[in-house]
């Protein structure tokens, strides 16, 4: 009898086990985000990818002369020397709009980084056939610099894989504005490369020819415009860089007719002006639809209570 006082003491201060996922009255539960030594590496792989990533983007629009050959369009150049500014205007689109940019956007958002990489090798694969249809192997060290970038950039970020594209058709809005581009910018790029092989004479950076450059900004508007309609992920930044480049390259067009690297047709600049604006309004990015909710089994259902006899 002497131990029973003992005994019931410890039974009373001992704690029963819950209902499972519920924690006992009395337990710590870690509501805060883990301690560091526990979170994935991203965090650190993503300095070094974007520092690069700005490193390059200041390689594109400074040491290539994007941004320069993007301002001959508004005057902020020496105007001792005649600027052939439609060529400018196409140099300084791809390597502003789509490297550069692609670069900066990898440098903000490393969590979320293809439609940065996916820019990237839009403009990687349009270079290529400018170095094909151009006959300009010039080009082809430009397009494996940006493949090359590219991969690099994607390593270092752990080599995240492709986002599954959704279910469902593709944005049929964008995908006629992409068709309305064809005939705009096929004939600009067939142009630009045969004057290319033909080699005219145009304006030179870096030791680069302008025309098959231009010849590749066609290619990459309109593969460019196709990817956005296909992939509403990689929408949000693709309509800008189209946009864009195609509205500067048609207010050069508009500015400046009789320099190199112009088609001559007003109607083409204000019809390649029109189509950047309604490849901006088109492709706004829209909702997500919700996810369906998962249906749960049925449970019981609840009785209705008896109602208590009244007075009769």
């Amino acid at each position: 009898m002497s131990d029973a006082g003992p005994r019931r003491d410890a039974a009373r201060g001992a704690r029963r086990p819950g209902p499972p996922g519920v924690a006992a009255p009395g337990t710590r539960v870690a509501t805060g985000p883990p301690p560091a030594g526990d979170r994935p590496g991203r965090e650190g792989r993503a300095v070094p990818a974007r520092v690069l990533a700005v490193v390059l983007a200041l390689v594109a629009a400074l040491l290539l002369m994007g941004v320069v050959d993007l301002v001959t369009l508004l005057g902020w150049v020496d105007q001792r020397y005649v600027w052939e500014v439609p060529l400018e205007a196409s140099w300084g689109a791809l390597f502003t709009f789509f490297l550069a940019g692609a670069y900066l956007r990898l440098a903000v958002l490393p969590g979320a980084p293809w439609p940065a990489l996916a820019q990237l090798a839009v403009a990687a694969l349009a270079l290529g056939v400018g170095a094909g249809a151009g006959a300009d192997v010039r080009l082809l060290a430009l397009a494996a610099g940006v493949a090359g970038s590219g991969l690099a950039l994607w390593h270092l970020l752990g080599r995240p894989p492709l986002p599954a594209r959704r279910a469902g058709p593709a944005h049929r809005p964008s995908l006629l504005v992409a068709a309305l581009g064809v005939p705009l910018w096929l004939p600009y790029a067939v142009t630009a490369f045969e004057r290319s092989r033909a080699r005219v004479t145009g304006s030179v950076t870096q030791g680069v020819e302008h025309w098959p450059v231009q010849g590749a900004v066609g290619v990459a508007l309109v593969v460019a415009a196709l990817v956005l309609a296909l992939r509403q992920d990689l929408r949000a930044l693709l309509r800008v860089t189209v946009g864009l480049s195609a509205l500067w390259v048609g207010m050069a067009e508009l500015s400046h007719p009789d320099r190199a690297g112009a088609t001559g047709d007003a109607r083409w600049g204000v019809a390649v002006t029109l189509w950047a604006l309604l490849v901006a309004l088109v492709a706004l990015p829209g909702r997500a639809a919700p996810l369906p909710e998962r249906p749960t089994a049925p449970g019981p259902v609840p009785r209705r209570p008896d109602r208590e006899a009244g007075p009769g």
